[in-house]
């Protein structure tokens, strides 16, 4: 049996500030920086495989095909062995409003600089975690962490609007996962969690909102201050997941003009306490994991689950399955709800990590009550009521038999 090696490396991908003001959405723009942002990369190797898992602290990986294909070339990784996610905070949005611009401005070009310096990250990181590649000892576990809440509120009626629904399913669960050297020394730990990043989703202080990793962002640095490694937040089953205190309540029109309420320099209290109790329930979920020796293969695969919409079409969407021993990873290229999440780790036969926002973005797939409510995760997503999970449930069971039968 070949023996797992891995290697873990961060860059930072902040924009640099000249680039700003940078775009968001409508008038608002990035106009400082309250956090560092980086894409943290681990790579598993056993035998003459080799496996990449990264996540960025951003709202989506803008440019995951060309990314796959540079990595390949470089590296000699099989796209389908790279898995690369997003945290999802929405206070980092690559390209996002530079798309919507029609003619080549200052904005446009400086979003189009902060892209290439985002590939520059990856590749750098890439390759310094192959460098130091060397025998590992991997571990598992799962905890509790209440930061989250379901967001799909019905205030009146019978419509779901965005909000605090204490009633609707929330999945608690933190998962984690710790590699670390035959001395014992953190080489990577891998956490997952299905909360949105928004905390400081649309605060403004001082007429713009700042870069931030947010609450992911914040975990991930805390961790690696206080053990070592390299951690790695990835989202889970969050699409209808928001924190459960956010500094932003919402937008008023006033003089027809919208107002954007929110708690301005206050927020980065609101912030900070949630980061702190997440930290701790992220530390208290390292503590129970106990390393072991790997033995045996990696696998992974690419397939299509593919969804009818309501105006006679269907989407694509796109599923990965990595499988590291007894590790296993279960992507999706949107955004994804707790009750599709839990479906498709129910298919699963040993256990699993789901992360959203992997490989691409293509927006929500809402479940049937979200559909049958017509949720905020509904628009911009005609899905016809009773595919989505079971496609994305068979999707992922013939995945998971290929590699089992083929591979593994």
């Amino acid at each position: 049996m070949n023996m797992l090696r891995a290697g873990a490396a961060k860059a930072d991908i902040t924009p640099k500030e000249a680039l700003l003001p940078l775009p968001l959405l409508g008038p608002l723009q990035f106009t400082r920086i309250n956090d560092h942002i980086f894409v943290r990369v681990l790579v598993l190797e056993s035998g003459n495989r080799r496996a990449l898992v990264a996540s960025f602290d951003l709202t989506f990986v803008p440019d995951a095909e060309g990314y796959k294909e540079a990595l390949f070339a470089a590296f000699h990784i099989p796209e389908e062995y790279i898995f690369l996610a997003a945290t999802h905070t929405h206070e980092a949005v690559p390209l996002f409003a530079a798309r919507l611009l029609t003619r080549e401005d200052d904005a446009s070009k400086s979003s189009m600089s902060w892209k290439e310096h985002i590939k520059e990250g990856l590749m750098k990181a890439a390759g310094e975690a192959i460098a130091s590649l060397r025998p590992a000892r991997m571990g598992a576990g799962t905890g509790k962490s209440y930061i989250n809440c379901n967001r799909d509120e019905i205030k009146s009626g019978e419509k779901a609007e965005l909000g605090y629904n204490f009633e609707r399913p929330s999945d608690k669960t933190l998962r984690a996962v710790r590699l670390e050297d035959e001395a014992g020394v953190p080489i990577a730990f891998l956490v997952n969690y299905a909360c949105h990043a928004v905390v400081m989703n649309g605060c403004i202080e001082r007429g713009g909102v700042g870069v931030s990793g947010d609450f992911p962002g914040r975990t991930a640095s805390a961790v690696e201050a206080r053990h070592g490694g390299v951690c790695l937040w990835t989202s889970s089953a969050a699409g209808d997941q928001n924190p459960r205190m956010m500094t932003n309540f919402g937008v008023k029109v006033i003089d027809g003009k919208p107002v954007y309420q929110n708690l301005g320099e206050t927020g980065h209290l609101v912030l900070e306490l949630l980061t702190e109790e997440h930290v701790r329930d992220v530390e208290r979920t390292l503590e129970t994991i106990r390393c072991a020796p790997f033995a045996g293969e990696i696998a992974a695969g690419e397939g299509s689950a593919f969804c009818p919409r309501t105006d006679g079409g269907e989407t694509e969407y796109r599923c990965t399955l990595l499988k590291a021993g007894g590790l296993t990873l279960a992507g999706v290229d949107a955004e994804v709800p707790t009750s599709i999440g839990a479906a498709i780790l129910n298919e699963m036969k040993e256990e699993a990590i789901f992360i959203s926002l992997v490989n691409g973005y293509k927006g929500y797939i809402p479940d049937d009550w979200q559909l049958e409510h017509h949720s905020f995760e509904t628009e911009g997503a005609p899905l016809a009521s009773g595919y989505a999970e079971q496609s994305l449930k068979e999707t992922f069971r013939r995945l998971d038999a290929e590699i089992n039968g083929g591979n593994l």
